[in-house]
């Protein structure tokens, strides 16, 4: 995940509330890697698409 994006509010805390308890119950998932890339970060290969949450059973990458 782009650093950015946990600091652009769309819709306040409420709204952003979900995914990210979301995310941080993921970090218990065997075989699933997360970090966060650094708003300076210099990439040589682009991180690839974006993914979404629609509810508890369904993520798109």
């Amino acid at each position: 995940m782009g650093e950015r994006a946990l600091f652009t509010h769309l819709g306040g805390p409420e709204v952003i509330r979900a995914p990210l308890r979301q995310l941080l119950d993921a970090t218990d998932l065997l075989g699933l890697s997360q970090g966060i890339i650094p708003v300076g970060a210099r990439l040589l290969v682009h991180p690839g698409g974006g993914f979404s949450i629609f509810d508890d059973s369904r993520v798109e990458v």
